[in-house]
């Protein structure tokens, strides 16, 4: 009888690995929380890909099992078709003899039987080798998908990894301008203060100024 097709691979590991590639993160990671996360989509993506390579092998050899005894099966059909055909030419030569063949004709009816039987079983087989050959061309094209995710994944991956660099590159710069007009900002400070105790001085001055003049008017 044909195996039945497996149903589809199922990795939870690369399910995973790309639902996180599809997420955008709340805060810019690190380059190597980049790298980690793309390491562990590459080998996730390998993984899924060994594991078909590893069914299309192992489906070939049951194929070619199947396929050897598949050719077995014809010889043996064929092999069986001459002892008939012999059987049957000695029949039709020993009826001229004999009155009666019974034990010959029960064995060409068994034989017959057999040969009803090895039909069936070549039957058997060559549906198998069909259904082996399904499997192996699913196989493969399951196998050709993976490799085309796997390249879509990473190209993904890298231009998420070039455009937070970017972010990181367009942070620093923000950061250091920030940085420079706090600076300015304590520079105008110190200066606001500085005038401040100058206004106060002079005010003293006006103040001990108009005094001396009020005590000489007197």
């Amino acid at each position: 009888m044909g195996e039945q097709k497996s149903p589809g691979i199922y990795n939870p590991l690369f399910e995973k690995t790309v639902k996180q590639a599809a997420k955008a993160p709340a805060d810019s990671p690190s380059e190597t929380e980049l790298d980690q996360d793309m390491g562990y989509m590459k080998t996730g993506i390998l993984r899924v890909i060994e594991e078909l390579k590893s069914q299309i092998e192992s489906s070939y050899g049951i194929r070619d099992a199947l396929q050897s005894d598949l050719n077995d099966a014809k010889k043996a059909l064929s092999d069986k078709e001459k002892e008939v055909d012999e059987l049957n030419s000695q029949l039709i030569s020993i009826k001229k003899q004999l009155p009666t063949v019974k034990g010959l004709e029960d064995e060409i009816t068994f034989l017959n039987q057999e040969l009803g039987n090895t039909h069936d079983r070549i039957e058997s087989l060559e549906k198998d080798v069909q259904d082996k050959e399904t499997t192996i061309k699913d196989l493969q094209s399951r196998l050709i998908s993976a490799e085309q995710e796997k390249s879509k994944v990473i190209q993904e991956m890298m231009s998420e990894v070039r455009k937070t660099r970017d972010l990181q590159r367009e942070l620093a710069s923000i950061t250091r301008e920030r940085d420079n007009a706090l600076m300015k900002i304590k520079s105008l400070e110190s200066e606001t203060i500085k005038l401040r105790e100058s206004r106060d001085a002079l005010e003293e001055i006006h103040k001990a100024l108009a005094d001396t003049k009020r005590v000489a008017k007197r």
